[in-house]
């Protein structure tokens, strides 16, 4: 099977009048034409299949990724640092195994991911969760 093609997209525009550097600040959404951008970068990712989207908790980062998400059959996954969960959404699944497909293919992608950067307990875990299956 051919490696996955990663694209690194980052947030669009921030509506920022004041210039303030916000960093991980709340309130500060995309601007119009950070929406554009966002819609831009969806028309480009649309030619390639089976898209997963990753995106930080920024306000600015998951609006541009709902934005590249609206692309059919795209998958989104929310991550949430302080339960340590991921939350899959799939949009537009058109085929009745579309959604167990798709959770394989995530976890295929968690694998790939701990085996390279993950720590020590989290890669025992994951020998521990691969002897079960």
């Amino acid at each position: 099977m051919p490696a996955p093609l990663v694209h690194l997209v980052r947030h669009g525009e921030v509506h920022n009048p004041g210039r303030i550097r916000y960093g991980r600040l709340l309130g500060y959404h995309l601007s119009e034409r950070g929406r554009q951008q966002a819609q831009q970068a969806a028309a480009r990712l649309e030619a390639w299949p089976d898209p997963v989207i990753y995106a930080s908790p920024l306000e600015r980062a998951v609006e541009t990724a709902e934005i590249i998400s609206i692309v059919p059959g795209s998958i989104v996954i929310d991550a949430r640092r302080s339960t340590r969960v991921l939350y899959l959404h799939l949009l537009d699944v058109a085929e009745p195994d579309g959604i167990s497909q798709a959770k394989q293919e995530a976890l295929a992608v968690e694998r790939r991911v701990l085996k390279a950067m993950g720590s020590k307990a989290e890669l025992e875990a994951l020998r521990r969760r691969e002897d079960l299956s």
